[in-house]
C-alpha cells in the first residue's frame, strides 16, 4: 500500500466527491482536495508526498462568487501545468503551475448556454481530457449533452481546423428526428464551411421559440413545455438557409 494522501492545513482526511489526481507525464501526481481545495504532490519514483506548499485552489473567481471545488471538478496536465474544471455548478475553468509562488491563472468559462438553449454549468457528470497539444475535452455534466472544445492561445500553429470550402445550397440540409416528437428533437446538420450556424425556431404565428448558434453538426432540442402544435425549423450557416417543419405532440 502507499502512504495515504495528506491531511493538509483543513485536517481532513477524507476526499469528497470532485476530489482529482493528475499525472505530470514525468513523476509526479498532483492530487486536489474537494471542497477545501488543496493541492498535494506524490512523487511516483520516491513512493512518497512531497512537503509541498501550494495555494489551494481559488474560491473566487472572475464573477466574485465564492464557490469551492466539487463534483464534476477534473484536470489534465499540459505543457508544465494542469488545466482544470472548479465543477460544483460553476463553469469556471483554471490553469495550474507549480513553479509560481502564484499558481493559479482563471481562464476562458465555459459557456453556461449550448444546444440546450438553457443555462447550465458544470456539476456531477462533468469531466476533462486533452489530447497533449493544448486541445482539451470537456462534458459539462450537469443533466445535458453538452460536449465542449477548448484551444489553448499555447496550443501554437496547426491546431486550427483547415478550411473548408463554401457550403451550397443544396448541401444545408437539416435531419430531424423523430419527428413528430414530444420532448427532445435530435438535430443533424451536414458539415459547414464556417464556424456557427444560427439555427432558430418559430411557431406558427411567426414567433421566434428558441434561437442559438451552435458549432455541432448534431446537438439535441429539448422541448418538453412545448405547446403542441407545428413548428418551424431554420438552419442559417453564412448566407445559406435551409428550414424543416416538425410537429410536436
Amino acid at each position: 500500500a502507499l502512504p495515504e494522501a495528506p491531511l493538509g492545513p483543513s485536517g481532513k482526511s477524507y476526499y469528497k466527491p470532485g476530489s482529482f489526481i493528475v499525472f505530470d507525464g514525468v513523476s509526479t501526481i498532483y492530487a486536489v482536495k474537494a471542497k477545501y481545495g488543496e493541492v498535494f504532490a506524490f512523487d511516483v519514483n520516491a513512493g512518497q508526498w512531497l512537503n509541498t506548499n501550494f495555494r489551494p485552489f481559488p474560491e473566487a473567481g472572475m464573477l466574485g462568487k465564492k464557490k469551492k471545488v466539487k463534483d464534476g471538478a477534473g484536470g489534465v496536465w499540459w505543457n508544465n501545468g494542469m488545466f482544470c474544471l472548479k465543477g460544483g455548478n460553476t463553469c469556471e475553468f483554471w490553469h495550474f503551475d507549480p513553479r509560481l509562488p502564484e499558481p493559479w491563472t482563471e481562464l476562458d468559462t465555459i459557456p453556461q448556454l449550448g444546444a440546450t438553449a438553457k443555462k447550465k454549468r458544470v456539476k456531477n457528470g462533468g469531466g476533462i481530457t486533452g489530447m497533449g497539444n493544448g486541445i482539451f475535452f470537456v462534458l459539462k455534466g450537469n443533466k445535458t449533452y453538452e460536449f465542449w472544445c477548448y484551444k489553448s492561445p499555447e496550443s501554437g500553429p496547426g491546431v486550427e481546423e483547415k478550411p473548408k470550402p463554401p457550403i451550397l445550397p443544396e448541401q444545408l440540409t437539416l435531419k430531424i428526428y423523430p419527428n413528430p416528437a414530444k420532448d427532445r428533437l435530435h438535430v443533424q446538420l451536414p458539415p459547414t464551411s464556417t464556424d456557427k450556424t444560427l439555427i432558430t425556431v418559430y411557431d406558427v404565428t411567426g414567433r421566434t421559440r428558441l434561437q442559438f448558434t451552435t458549432q455541432n453538426s448534431r446537438f439535441t432540442i429539448n422541448c418538453p413545455n412545448w405547446a403542441p402544435g407545428s413548428y418551424i425549423v431554420r438552419a442559417q450557416t453564412g448566407t445559406v438557409q435551409t428550414t424543416a417543419k416538425i410537429i410536436i405532440h
